[in-house]
C-alpha cells in the first residue's frame, strides 16, 4: 500500500541524512496519519516533532529536509509535500492513484 510506500521512503532519507543515528532510525514507528479535511492532504505525519530532539534540529528543518528529499526521489503517486504548523507534513496524493488504492485495500 502507498502509506506503507511513504514511510519506508521517509525512513530512507533519515538513514541517509543522519547515517550516525542509523540504529534508533530502523527501529523508528513512522506516525502516517489519514487525513479527514482536504485541506491537509491525504496523509500527515508529526514525525518532525518527534525527530526533533533525538536528531537535535528544530521540526521545521526536519520538514524541510524531508520536503526537499521527497519531491526529488522519483514518487510518481506523489503530487505534492507541504509543511504545516510549523513542522507537520502533509501528503497530497495523484487522483490517478486512488483507483489503484481502493483496489488494493478491497483485495487485501
Amino acid at each position: 500500500m502507498l502509506k506503507e510506500i511513504i514511510k519506508k521512503q521517509i525512513k530512507n532519507i533519515l538513514k541517509r541524512e543522519f547515517p550516525q543515528e542509523k540504529s534508533f532510525l530502523s527501529s523508528l514507528d513512522i506516525p502516517l496519519e489519514t487525513s479527514f479535511q482536504e485541506k491537509y492532504g491525504d496523509y500527515s505525519t508529526s514525525l518532525p516533532f518527534l525527530l526533533g530532539k533525538k536528531l537535535k534540529k528544530k521540526p521545521q528543518e526536519i520538514s524541510l529536509l524531508l520536503k526537499k528529499a521527497l519531491e526529488k526521489e522519483s514518487f510518481p503517486e506523489l503530487e505534492k509535500v507541504e509543511i504545516a504548523n510549523q513542522g507537520y507534513l502533509n501528503f497530497f496524493l495523484k487522483k490517478s492513484v486512488f483507483p489503484q488504492e481502493l483496489d488494493n485495500i478491497y483485495h487485501h
